[in-house]
């Protein structure tokens, strides 16, 4: 073999391992691009969400066109259309709802406090708002109640939504009162508890600050009772997906959207809308 035949052939080696070279690379793009095209893909489809809602005043109301507003709806609403994500509201009791997000069959709920065993299986986005529960009872039963040891000999039939968390101090007073825990009266839906108290089947209800302070406003029978000046629970809320169906990369497009969300007074004047306050 001579030495213009050997030049050729490493010429021709170089060459070609220079096009396989070229085409491994052109083929890590591809892969690359479509990989990324697949991830946006996921996440758009993924921005379709089913979001649970109470019926329940002034969270979440229907208008005669049967469209939903309220508190928990205009918020929700702000939160995804800053994401540009698409949605839609179904209404369920509590505990179901919980459940069913647990399980990935519902993608967002409202005003979810935050524990150790539903992060779990959720994500928080938020806060929400700061929730505040009294207990309101019916006016004349009790003395006004302002320290935590007036619950250790409190003998009152009280209502609470299944599935509530009322916080590690109400959770001990339970325990150091037997009969206040027996009495206890748990339901799914608590939107007709005023009537109860009026059949005298319950003595008296917890519940939200601010939704006492709407329901005193627009509803004169709120009149028989009264709120109780001990703060039961004070924590954040949160707007909270399902770890099933909701994966990380919609969670931190919502992440963001909250966050620019924040930095305006939007969440608040929701609020102030309904509770005038």
């Amino acid at each position: 073999m001579t030495l213009a035949s050997i030049d050729r052939t490493l010429e021709f080696y170089a060459v070609d391992k220079i096009n396989m070279l070229t085409c491994y690379q052109r083929l890590v793009y591809v892969v690359l691009l479509a990989g990324l095209c697949l991830s946006f893909s996921t996440v758009a489809r993924a921005c379709d969400l089913k979001v649970r809602i109470p019926n329940f005043e002034p969270l979440a109301m229907q208008d005669d066109k049967g469209n939903w507003h309220g508190i928990d709806v205009d918020q929700a609403k702000a939160l995804l259309d800053q994401a540009g994500c698409r949605y839609r509201f179904i209404e369920m009791p509590f505990a179901r709802g919980i459940h069913k997000l647990m399980q990935g069959e519902l993608d967002m709920m409202l005003e979810i406090s935050k524990t150790d065993e539903r992060q779990k299986t959720l994500h928080f986005v938020g806060p929400q708002r700061l929730e505040t529960s009294h207990l309101v009872i019916k006016k004349g039963l009790v003395e006004p109640i302002t320290q935590w040891h007036q619950l250790k000999t409190l003998d009152l039939a009280l209502l609470i939504q299944r599935g509530t968390y009322a916080g590690a101090r109400f959770e001990q007073a339970l325990q150091d009162n037997p009969q206040l825990k027996k009495r206890l009266v748990l339901m799914g839906e608590t939107g007709f508890r005023i009537d109860m108290i009026k059949k005298g089947r319950i003595d008296g209800f917890f519940a939200e600050k601010l939704y006492l302070q709407y329901r005193l406003r627009s509803n004169p029978d709120y009149a028989m009772v009264e709120l109780h000046p001990l703060v039961i629970s004070s924590a954040p809320v949160y707007f909270a997906f399902s770890k099933l169906s909701v994966n990380e990369a919609l969670i931190h497009k919502l992440t963001k959207a909250y966050q620019k969300l924040a930095k305006t007074s939007k969440l608040q004047q929701i609020e102030a809308k309904y509770t005038g306050i």
